[in-house]
């Protein structure tokens, strides 16, 4: 056990060593607090570009259409936790189109022309609304001396609108579904509350596509010759030429632009002839081959029976051996395509042949004798 001066000792630095952490924990909370109040207490700002079309495909924009954008600033700023309206000054810049999202008064990507600026109808009583003379692409929105108040109510102040067409030939083509982005921003110290200056931005989506006749293949296209001639080397619907689309081509002898083959154009684009393979009005058959002794004829006719003789066509497989194709029947040809049979003499018919010979003979004999005595 220690001494009584010890134990006195020993008590004030436990008394001292409370009061110091009691101290601490107080300077503690302090901290904590000033630094939560301190984080809650801030100047910002979004600025919602609220277009009337061509946000969400496919309400896509269309070459010279008209589209209105409503530029509002929502403040987002506080003051110890609380939501605080804003103060607006100089100059908000808008950019009409660009390939990036990237919230500047700059595009940090490219610059697109899909827009073209028709004019801006400011919304607040001393805001100006003009586009900008060093760039046609860009808006620019000045606020009067002492600034312009902005809102923290959903949907923020409407500061002016902006009116554009979009422009022939500046269809964006990659992406494939023609996104690109409406940029806006205050710069930098513009946006004010009483404790503290900040910024505002924002950026929006739209929707300008390529389209077949554009004069650019996108995808899906096979061809885009960006003309309305419907007989050249690529449709106006953006496909190639073939046999079946309805319109008459070079080599086509017709073109009749549906699938039935029994009418007056075959889907071949060819005209109905005999020996197509097709049954048409006036053929007995059709069998679209060039052998002739078959069962139909090369001109698209039936062979009579029986067994095709007196068609005119010699066809010893079937037993024919002559056909001269008429119903005289004593001539050459018997009118069941067989010969006449051949007449063999009899003796007696050998006889007289031979005697009429030797007559014939000796009667020569006789004359060459006669001229023979006359000549002696």
């Amino acid at each position: 056990m220690g001494t009584p001066n010890e134990c006195s000792r020993l008590s004030l630095f436990k008394k001292a060593a409370r009061v110091t952490l009691g101290l601490a924990l107080v300077l503690g909370v302090g901290f904590l607090w000033a630094a939560s109040a301190q984080a809650q207490t801030q100047t910002s700002g979004a600025i919602l570009l609220g277009a009337d079309c061509c946000q969400t495909p496919p309400d896509v924009g269309n070459p010279g259409e008209t589209i209105n954008i409503g530029v509002s600033i929502q403040s987002t700023s506080q003051i110890g936790g609380v939501f605080v309206n804003a103060t607006v000054e100089g100059t908000t810049h808008i950019i009409l189109g660009c390939n990036g999202d990237t919230t500047s008064d700059v595009c940090t990507s490219t610059e697109l022309a899909a827009l073209t600026f028709v004019s801006c109808t400011p919304a607040v009583a001393g805001v100006s609304c003009v586009q900008d003379g060093g760039n046609p692409n860009h808006v620019l929105i000045t606020y009067p001396v002492g600034g312009t108040s902005v809102t923290t109510a959903l949907g923020g102040t409407l500061l002016a609108t902006i009116t554009a067409t979009f422009t022939a030939g500046q269809e964006v083509h990659s992406p494939a579904d023609g996104e690109f982005f409406l940029l806006a921003d205050t710069g930098d110290g513009n946006l004010q509350t009483p404790s503290a200056s900040g910024s505002a931005g924002g950026s929006a989506p739209l929707f300008f596509p390529g389209f077949c006749g554009d004069g650019v293949v996108d995808a899906g296209e096979q061809c885009d010759d960006g003309n309305t001639n419907n007989t050249d080397a690529c449709r106006n619907n953006c496909t190639l030429p073939l046999c079946g689309d309805g319109i008459l081509d070079a080599g086509e002898a017709c073109d009749d632009g549906n699938t039935n083959n029994t009418d007056a154009c075959r889907n071949n684009c060819t005209i109905p002839r005999c020996g197509d393979g097709i049954l048409d009005a006036g053929e007995q058959c059709d069998d679209g081959n060039t052998v002739d002794t078959d069962q139909c004829r090369n001109n698209c006719t039936i062979p009579p029976p029986p067994l095709f003789c007196g068609d005119g066509i010699v066809q010893p497989e079937r037993g024919e051996q002559c056909d001269d194709g008429n119903t005289n029947n004593n001539d050459a040809c018997r009118n069941d395509c067989t010969r006449p049979p051949e007449v063999i003499p009899t003796l007696s018919e050998w006889a007289q042949l031979i005697l009429a010979l030797i007559m014939t003979a000796g009667a020569g004999w006789h004359l060459r004798r006669r001229r023979t005595s006359r000549t002696d």
